[in-house]
């Protein structure tokens, strides 16, 4: 009861007029941000990329990415004259967002955990803001930008993405098995092993989305022209049975590790989201199962079209971008 009564106050009671507050809330975002775009600069600069093209990344970047930032910034040093409408705008989001409508409740527990669960959710839907909205449909446009963001570091983060569905390819199982190749194989030798990076990786998501990135990477050029030539180590892929088993192996240890009560939640939920049924589920674990050489050199020429989308962002030297 308690959890829900808190949740209900939150969502429904927050003094968003509290200018104190709010100026030393946007420090701390601010300064929050700042650190992890050092220290996590390969997936800044992978959605940063990624936005260019992609609206759900864009989304992202605009409410916990670089563009999130440059928002917190310019609030935080123009408060005096942005505070009344900071407050405003908090207000109506949440009378926008915390609506019984939109409401979705995800929750674990063993069954005995489970009674009494309805009456806790019905009294939080009540709590909600109920008036009537306006309407209208939020629309985001992305640009292409392909941006050097400079900082004092001697490293790069270094990342190229695209999007495999706009070339015609579904997402498959196989796909699981093609970024562990990349990653261990290509990427290591080529980046992390002749080019001392200290990382480098590489993701294919469910909507097509897809990225590689170096981390902490004392090249830039040479790094874009690996990512760049992927394509044809693709193309001139070979393995024999053993090879292949050990990069299935590989790959089933990240998608089959035992999972907590929370984190079995969370992706129950995350496949509720996405509409994912078991059968899908199954079918991907199939697919990576019986992947082949030949599926992976199939991948060649719709990798060719990704890297010639060109979305290239680079966080790092200042030193580095100005010569690149």
């Amino acid at each position: 009861p308690v959890v829900f009564s808190m949740m209900g106050e939150i969502l429904t009671a927050s003094k968003l007029s509290d200018t104190k507050r709010l100026k030393e809330i946007l420090a701390m975002v601010k300064s929050r941000l700042l650190i992890r775009f050092q220290s996590s600069g390969h997936t800044t600069a992978a959605l940063r990329a990624m936005s260019y093209a992609s609206p759900s990344a864009k989304l992202k970047d605009m409410t916990n990415g670089i563009e999130f930032y440059r928002t917190v910034a310019h609030i935080e040093e123009n408060f005096e004259e942005e505070k009344d409408r900071l407050a405003e705008i908090l207000k109506n989001l949440a009378e926008q967002l915390f609506r019984p409508e939109n409401m979705m409740i995800s929750y674990t527990a063993s069954r005995k955990g489970m009674e009494g669960i309805e009456d806790h959710v019905e009294g939080l839907k009540k709590s909600l803001y109920h008036g009537k909205l306006a309407g209208g449909a939020c629309i985001l446009h992305c640009e292409k930008k392909n941006e050097g963001f400079k900082t004092a570091s001697k490293v790069q983060y270094v990342a190229r993405t695209g999007n495999f569905i706009d070339h015609g390819a579904s997402y498959t199982g196989a796909l699981q098995i093609l970024k562990v190749i990349l990653s261990y194989d290509y990427l290591w030798q080529n980046i992390r092993v002749k080019g001392g990076a200290y990382g480098c990786m590489c993701g294919f998501g469910r909507t097509g989305d897809c990225f590689f990135v170096s981390y902490r990477d004392p090249n830039l050029k040479e790094t874009i022209d690996v990512f760049d030539h992927a394509w044809e180590y693709l193309r001139d892929f070979d393995a024999d049975e053993r090879e292949m088993t050990k990069f299935i192996i590989g790959t089933s240890g990240d998608l089959d590790a035992p999972l907590s009560p929370r984190m079995l939640g969370r992706r129950s939920f995350n496949l509720y989201l996405m509409g994912t049924t078991f059968e899908e589920v199954q079918r991907l674990r199939d697919e990576r199962i019986d992947a082949t050489p030949e599926d992976i050199r199939a991948y060649a020429p719709l990798f060719k079209a990704v890297m010639e989308q060109d979305c290239l962002c680079v966080v790092g030297s200042e030193a580095k971008i100005a010569d690149a």
